[in-house]
């Protein structure tokens, strides 16, 4: 267990340590007159989304299992993307709804199922290689039962920032911050700073068909690290074919291996495996 914890660590590490010079070697080649062709192409842009996976996984936990990791009870979540291309300025919504298994009505009352989120982010594209990420969240539980939970319609914020590295369109390095806060006094022990670093390579075999592979890295640096030892550390490889039926019409299958470290568990048992769909249309 150790070894694990201390090779992620030093992966996550790495990645601090290289994104300040990765950000110092950018290109500034995208010009204010470019940029301004392409705003003056599309000012708003709406994306509605559909997923359909086998496992709600967040951070390398499975969310809706009733005992280890890799129960399968399927998720069903819908979202919507408003955009305003001209600021770079967007607000989401997504919801979370668990399809199968007789554990349905509990995970609703104890504050697990149908989640509901909303976000309001802003991205600003310094280079062509290098972005910049930020957005408020609102993650909140209006369907759970005061009795089971202890609080009524359990919230909790999330405050990101993040940078996007592109080396001429070789792959894509990531480093995401964010603060993650348990609003009520009865789920502060779900306070944390989280660590977020990826790395993504994306193979266009044609026009419309691709191939993907993306690594997800997490640490959170819980306030009550003594009562938190479990999904402390967590890791998301993902292999993916992005597909675009048509220039605005999409569908994105993807495999995913997880994991996340708990207490007197073994490496077997911390991981699973799951499968998952995206489809939508940007307008």
């Amino acid at each position: 267990m150790l070894i694990k914890k201390l090779f992620l660590f030093g992966i996550i590490s790495m990645f601090l340590m290289l994104f300040p010079f990765v950000g110092i070697c950018t290109d500034s080649t995208l010009s204010k007159k470019n940029r301004e062709t392409v705003l003056s192409e599309k000012r708003y842009e709406l994306n509605i989304n559909t997923e359909i996976a086998t496992v709600y996984n967040f951070r390398g936990e499975n969310i809706f299992k009733a005992t280890p990791q890799q129960k399968k009870h399927g998720v069903f979540s819908p979202s919507i993307i408003g955009s305003i291309l001209a600021i770079d300025l967007w607000l989401k919504y997504a919801g979370y709804y668990q399809l199968n298994s007789e554990n349905q009505g509990y995970n609703v009352n104890i504050g697990k199922g149908h989640e509901q989120n909303l976000f309001l982010g802003w991205d600003y594209t310094f280079t062509k290689f290098l972005t910049f990420n930020s957005y408020l969240a609102y993650y909140f539980y209006p369907f759970s039962m005061k009795e089971m939970t202890g609080v009524r319609n359990p919230s909790y914020v999330e405050t990101l920032i993040g940078m996007l590295y592109n080396p001429h369109g070789i792959v894509d390095v990531a480093l995401n911050i964010s603060y993650y806060h348990g609003v009520q006094s009865r789920i502060k022990n779900k306070r944390y700073v989280y660590f977020n670093p990826s790395i993504r390579k994306r193979f266009d075999f044609e026009k419309r068909v691709s191939f993907e592979l993306k690594l997800d890295l997490g640490y959170k640096l819980f306030n009550d690290r003594k009562n938190n030892k479990n999904y402390v550390y967590d890791a998301d490889f993902v292999v993916g074919v992005p597909i675009n039926i048509v220039s605005e019409i999409y569908i994105n299958p993807a495999i995913h291996l997880s994991w996340a470290n708990q207490y007197d568990v073994s490496f077997g048992n911390e991981s699973f495996v799951w499968f998952g769909v995206d489809v939508g249309v940007i307008l």
